[in-house]
């Protein structure tokens, strides 16, 4: 497997920003400023801004502004995904205006779950229209994975140990770090699957701080832990001949090894969750076993009631079409809450799909599902055209772009995950590239996709498209 090269051979960053409208310029930095920094602080940033205007809301509008008078975004609507996506933001619409009256800010910002939709399309519309760019994105995540394995473990040891020192967001308990395990392992899930799939050179001394990351991350969450082993097995079975992948697999085996051999293990202040190797596999096995697993098995069954509490009142119940609307504390009205009364109490289930069913019904819940199983269905159909062209960096993308969802979905499987821009911003920034880069791979080699020829070994992974 080839490490990543240019998409456009012979480019430089400094060319392709001079080649780019000023605002595409300053939009798409503002856009990776604010995905690492959500990433490395997670709540705490997200209350950059002043109530009700925060830096989420910043970055929203401004995108619309950008791609409505600059990427054509009006193009997208006519392919399928595009299709499903209005229609599932209409949808969620429809399930948002009825309660504005009653709860206000409350219905906006739970809304969000869906509105944050936008970001993909803004992501995809500007790839599409300038799909230079993506030599940029993958250089700025490149350096974004470099650091990142290096200070978000410091962070989330941070928010852990340092609470009682750390400043706070001005108004709130918000710590600052406010970095949850979950988001973490997700972006170091895909950090793993940038080097393993082949969109870099890999460096083995970044080891040591990923494995670092995954044993403090994947001590305290059971989800992030599974979403990070499902996204890395994935690339690890499709590049089990590349020699990265050996290496990897070893380090975590020896890694494993020792920390059992060793019996190194700290507790964190405060719960009864150890940091080491026992308390990971605690994690694994408290997913699929009845037994009980101390404050495993209690959060556990506390999920699955709520859970089942959801599927009654709708896909059993009276709620089928409609769910009960965006607005409502869902943790106390379905007798939920476990924050009391502090500064942020608890809105939606542990699970961000079942919030879709429990707020916009089962039409919701399905045209959700929609959306992502067709998106998930173009990067495979991509993976496998990238692959019969022999097209090996067009196939590092997608195969990176599938484990980083995968990643991500799994994590909003057991956390109130995508509801909040902390995960959001960043997810939708992974579907809409995916989105962009596909659209692009069919406009440049849709003619030898038709005429089922190899591409030319020297063929340029961008075409000029003057779109």
């Amino acid at each position: 497997m080839r490490a990543h090269t240019k998409l456009v051979p012979g480019s430089q960053s400094s060319a392709i920003n001079q080649g780019l409208p000023y605002f595409i310029r300053r939009y798409a930095g503002f856009y990776y400023a604010c995905f690492a920094l959500y990433a490395v602080l997670g709540r705490a940033f997200a209350y950059a801004g002043t109530a009700p205007v925060f830096i989420s809301e910043i970055l929203l509008s401004a995108g619309v502004s950008v791609a409505i008078f600059l990427a054509k975004p009006g193009r997208l609507g006519g392919s399928l995904l595009g299709f499903l996506l209005i229609l599932f933001g209409l949808w969620q619409a429809s399930c948002t205006a009825p309660y504005l009256a009653t709860y206000g800010v409350d219905a906006l910002r739970d809304a969000a779950a869906w509105g944050y939709a936008a970001f993909g399309w803004i992501v995809a519309a500007i790839l599409y229209r300038y799909p230079v760019m993506m030599d940029q994105l993958f250089e700025r995540y490149k350096r974004f994975a470099r650091w990142y394995v290096l200070f978000a473990p410091l962070s989330l040891l941070a928010t852990w140990y340092l609470a009682d020192v750390l400043p706070r967001v001005p108004g709130t308990d918000v710590t600052i770090p406010f970095l949850k395990p979950g988001d973490m392992l997700v972006h170091v899930a895909g950090i793993i699957a940038f080097f393993l799939a082949g969109m870099a050179p890999w460096n083995q001394l970044w080891l040591v701080p990923a494995l670092a990351g995954v044993i403090v991350g994947g001590s305290r969450t059971r989800g992030g832990l599974v979403a990070l082993l499902c996204a890395t097995v994935l690339v690890g079975v499709v590049r089990r001949d590349s020699r990265h992948v050996v290496q990897m697999a070893g380090a975590f085996l020896g890694v494993a090894i020792l920390l059992i051999v060793s019996g190194v293990q700290f507790l964190l202040p405060g719960s009864s969750r150890e940091i080491s190797a026992d308390q990971m596999f605690a994690n694994i096995k408290s997913l699929a076993s009845a037994e009980p697993e101390s404050d495993l098995d209690n959060t556990k069954q506390w999920r699955l009631e709520w859970w089942n509490r959801i599927i009654d009142y709708t896909i059993n119940g009276d709620l089928f079409w409609t769910g009960k609307g965006y607005g409502i504390n869902l943790a106390d009205d379905d007798g939920f809450q476990v924050a009391g009364d502090t500064q942020m109490p608890l809105r939606s289930p542990h699970n961000s799909h079942l919030t879709f069913l429990a707020r916009s019904g089962v039409p919701g819940l399905l045209l959700w599902g929609s959306v992502q199983l067709t998106w998930l269905a173009l990067m495979i159909q991509s993976f496998l055209r990238s692959q019969r062209l022999k097209l090996f960096e067009w196939n590092a993308i997608f195969l990176w772009v599938i484990a980083y969802w995968l990643a991500f979905m799994i994590n909003a499987s057991f956390d109130v995950s995508l509801e909040g821009p902390m995960s959001a911003i960043p997810f939708w920034a992974i579907f809409g590239l995916g989105w962009g880069a596909q659209l692009v791979f069919s406009t440049s080699y849709g003619h030898l996709l038709r005429s089922r020829c190899p591409a030319p070994q020297d063929a340029p992974l961008i075409l000029s498209l003057g779109i």
